[in-house]
């Protein structure tokens, strides 16, 4: 969900609703997350460039559902720290 609070609106319920709906259907429900992955369009934003992961020089990049994201380097002090 995004930072607008989009998800309301997707689901005016909340997200338990959807979990007993998805029970009742005979399945698990779970979220999957990935704290270690951003936004390309937050980085020098809310995300600092220093927090990017880099291999040969150049930022990890990849995308996730059609949306471009970074990769943090959890290794980093500053990362860790923040």
């Amino acid at each position: 969900m995004d930072n607008d609070r989009a998800g309301s609106r997707k689901y005016p319920a909340g997200l338990a609703e959807m979990s007993r709906k998805v029970h009742a259907a005979g399945m698990k429900f779970g979220l999957w997350f990935a704290p270690q992955v951003v936004d390309t369009k937050l980085v020098g934003n809310a995300i600092s460039p220093q927090f990017v992961a880099q291999k040969d020089g150049k930022d990890i990049e990849l995308t996730i559902w059609n949306t471009p994201v970074a990769q943090i380097c959890t290794g980093n002090p500053a990362v860790v720290d923040h």
